[in-house]
């Protein structure tokens, strides 16, 4: 996808904090739709990449972004849902069909009946599950993943291999991130169990010992002379 600077800029100026949010909400949505429709983990994470992907300068990652809008050979990427139903409403208005929209960038002209309207589209929960589950319908019918993948883009072969080797990269990307996230908390688990165990050591050692307290008979057994001279 290309990008276009112009998106950008209108992006940031619409603040940093929704911003933030609007990052979140693919990813959030996606691992949602990867568990309820039994993908393979990272998947649809790694379509979404390379499908809607644009840089995210903070977490030093490439992230799907909600209101991107592909039309004649060019990504846009818009501010908000508004901006990119407009967006799509002036393409058609030029009668500009061939449109892709959302976190999975559906295709407007060949899956007509996958959402209500242009509002329904952009939403991130409907437009990552009709993924999902269109991903799936293709894996049941092809027999393997490595097909769906290629199909979910074109069932024209050497666009699909291309795609394909797009998704693969990104998709072992995240399987790498996702292992490596899971030895740093794994990591981080055995050194805070370790400092725990230093700091009950410490408290151990730097404790006052117990003294035994003495008592009548005990100053009579020890000291001979007590009470001879009672």
């Amino acid at each position: 996808m290309t990008l276009l600077t112009a998106e950008l800029g209108a992006v940031q100026a619409a603040g940093a904090g929704a911003i933030e949010d609007t990052w979140s909400v693919c990813p959030r949505h996606i691992r949602q739709a990867e568990q309820q429709h039994a993908l393979p983990a990272h998947l649809l994470t790694a379509i979404s990449k390379v499908e809607s992907g644009r840089w995210n300068a903070a977490a030093k990652a490439n992230l799907a972004w909600p209101w991107t809008v592909m039309a004649e050979g060019k990504g846009r990427y818009l501010p908000s849902k508004t901006a990119a139903i407009a967006e799509v409403r002036a393409l058609r208005a030029r009668g500009i069909r061939n449109i892709d929209v959302g976190c999975m960038q559906i295709n407007l002209h060949y899956h007509p009946k996958a959402f209500e309207n242009l509002e329904e589209a952009f939403n991130p929960q409907h437009n990552t599950a009709y993924a999902a589950s269109l991903l799936s319908k293709l894996r049941s019918a092809a027999g393997s993943w490595t097909r769906a993948i290629g199909d979910y883009h074109s069932k024209t072969i050497s666009f699909a291999r291309v795609y394909r080797l797009k998704v693969f990269k990104a998709w072992r990307a995240e399987r790498h991130a996702d292992n490596r996230r899971q030895r740093e908390a794994r990591l981080a688990q055995h050194r805070k169990h370790k400092a725990l165990q230093l700091k009950i050591a410490q408290q151990k050692a730097a404790a006052p010992s117990p003294r035994r307290q003495s008592t009548s008979d005990d100053t009579a057994e020890n000291n001979p002379s007590a009470g001879i001279w009672q």
